[in-house]
């Protein structure tokens, strides 16, 4: 047995020969000398065969060895290409990140112009607001800056002061003439912080009330002051007109004929006119704070304790007891109306002295009960006298009744005699 491989494969082959035995028969050897004969050319055959593979096993090998160089190549070239295709591909992920990096960027500029936009309506819109605010608003305006410089007013400020628009940016001193104290005030006004009003006259006679406010930014930092100047001149005329009424009430209240005084939710008396002083002999002092149910006591209307909110009752001709400071009683006759002054509950009451009305009352009583009594006596005396006559009538009726019976039965029998006459 002769063991061979055949590149490229590993795999082991077995070449086996075969030799005849002594003994054998001349056919036998002959025919084992042939086969010797053709063992041995085979051999000679396989010994080529063999050369020829181990050449071509050389070649093989060479050609194995050019594959593997040529694969180690290929092999580099791939690294090669493969390190250029990660380095192109980190290349095109810096660019797509790149890219990336620019669109965020273009949208976030997007954005800002989209943001810067609309910043810039609602500027404009702001602007638009301030200028309707101002100019509806019918009041002048001025805003000064931190330096006392004009930097805005309105058209009613400017028709006021005679401004111009090249006058924003000049100080305030311009503004003097007619408030000469302004500059002083607005200085004082960014100084504290706080805003000040004070009423002032123009010299048309004007009243005006001049209110200066610190122009304050969002951060809460005075960059300015802003004036405003209200015309106060109907309010003015309605504070004459209220103290005229004042007046003209405290002359009624004062003048009235009956005691009248204002008491408030608690029933203390606040106010009362100097017949109050006189018909209850206190002075008026002295009834300032006194309950009013001190000067007609156990009489006069309590408030219900579980209705503080509910005003007085309302009571007119309610005639009760009063009592005098020296304690004397007297009647009187008192009118409730409630009062409701600033949301405070009260009421007004007016009391009148009755004394003399009383005996009037009394003297026309006794009056009327004489009277009374003369008609029923007369009505009695009337009655019997009536009586009487009722009598004599029918007796009269009967006697003439029996009158009218005789002559009638005469004159049928003075009828009768002639008859037979």
């Amino acid at each position: 047995m002769i063991p061979f491989r055949a590149p490229p494969s590993q795999e082991w082959f077995f070449h086996v020969l075969f030799r005849a035995e002594n003994g054998a028969d001349a056919g036998t050897a002959t025919k084992l000398s042939q086969q010797v004969s053709e063992a041995e050319a085979a051999e000679e055959r396989v010994t080529a065969l063999r050369e020829q593979l181990v050449s071509m096993r050389e070649a093989f090998q060479a050609m194995l060895e050019d594959r593997e160089a040529t694969n180690e190549e290929m092999q580099v070239v791939n690294e090669e290409m493969q390190s250029a295709n990660e380095e192109l591909q980190s290349t095109n992920e810096e660019l797509e990140t790149a890219k990336e990096e620019l669109q965020s960027a273009n949208e976030e500029l997007t954005t800002l112009n989209d943001e810067l936009g609309v910043r810039n309506t609602e500027l404009t819109r702001l602007i638009n607001d301030l200028n309707n605010l101002s100019s509806g608003v019918d009041l002048p305006v001025i805003m000064l800056d931190k330096n006392l410089r004009v930097r805005r007013f309105s058209s009613q400020a400017a028709e006021m002061f005679k401004l111009e628009d090249g006058e924003v940016g000049e100080r305030i001193g311009i503004l003097s003439a007619e408030v000469p104290e302004l500059p002083k005030l607005a200085a004082q006004v960014m100084r504290r912080r706080q805003g000040i009003e004070k009423e002032i006259v123009q010299a048309d006679g004007h009243h005006y009330s001049l209110r200066i406010r610190p122009y304050l930014t969002n951060n809460g930092e005075v960059e300015g002051a802003v004036i405003f100047l209200v015309n106060i001149d109907q309010i003015k005329e309605a504070e004459k007109e209220r103290q005229e009424l004042s007046e003209t009430l405290a002359t009624l209240f004062e003048s009235a004929p009956d005691a009248v005084m204002t008491v408030n939710a608690a029933g203390r008396i606040e106010r009362v006119n100097g017949q109050a002083e006189k018909m209850f002999g206190y002075d008026r002092r002295e009834l300032l704070g006194k309950p009013v149910a001190k000067l007609m006591p156990g009489q006069f209307p309590r408030r219900p304790e579980n209705a503080a909110p509910t005003p007085w009752p309302r009571a007119v001709g309610l005639e009760l007891l009063a009592r005098r400071k020296d304690g004397s009683k007297f009647p009187v006759e008192i009118m409730l109306s409630p009062l409701s002054l600033a949301g405070a509950e009260g009421m007004i009451a007016t009391v009148r002295d009755i004394t003399q009305r009383k005996r009037v009352e009394q003297a026309l009583s006794q009056s009327r009960e004489e009277l009374e009594t003369r008609v029923a006596e007369r009505t009695a005396e009337l009655s019997a006298e009536r009586t009487n006559t009722v009598v004599a009538l029918e007796i009269r009726a009967r006697q003439q009744a029996a009158l009218a019976g005789l002559s009638q039965r005469a004159l049928e029998g003075a009828v009768l005699g002639n008859a037979v006459g």
